[in-house]
């Protein structure tokens, strides 16, 4: 399982495909044919091969996608989403090199949506982070918000909570 997800993530990350970014007079809308997300405010595409990312100040937001082979059902769903939580703590944890702190990985049902979330900070790196993998019926979104240790953690929770609270399958 575990080389199977590693090769499709592979796979769909180094093929992205998005439609062009539209912003509003006051938010980012970011549109893919599997799923949306709306960033508050105006956010910089940043290119990158690894993930769709985003940039506004001293925030940056990482958004990557798994689309399964053929459907999965919703506790199969729950399953992939939860060990793709996993497997996105575990590289956070080696990268920081063991320094990472993480809080207790929170699963909520909203929608058609399985969200599995958790926070935590990399002294290694000086970041704290916001990480939500999104199972949604065709896709699974993982969005990580990163900002600096040594800026204000005002509204951090607040900024990823919106992100997260707004990937949806695209409309039609």
């Amino acid at each position: 399982m575990k080389t199977l997800v590693a090769s499709v993530l592979f796979a769909a990350l180094s093929m992205p495909i998005a439609l062009p970014l539209e912003a509003g007079e006051s938010d980012t809308l970011f549109q893919t044919l599997l799923f949306t997300l709306t960033l508050p405010g105006k956010w910089q595409r940043i290119p990158s091969e690894e993930a769709f990312v985003f940039k506004r100040g001293t925030d940056d937001v990482f958004v990557t996608y798994l689309e399964p082979a053929k459907p999965v059902d919703w506790k199969e769903s729950k399953r992939v989403a939860s060990k793709l939580a996993d497997i996105r703590q575990k590289a956070l944890r080696d990268i920081s090199g063991g320094t990472a702190t993480f809080s207790q990985v929170l699963r909520t049902v909203k929608d058609e949506r399985q969200v599995f979330t958790f926070t935590g900070t990399d002294p290694k790196n000086a970041k704290r982070f916001y990480v939500a993998v999104i199972g949604l019926p065709r896709v699974f979104v993982t969005v990580a918000v990163y900002r600096p240790l040594a800026q204000s953690a005002n509204n951090f929770a607040d900024i990823s909570n919106q992100i997260m609270s707004s990937v949806r399958p695209p409309a039609g």
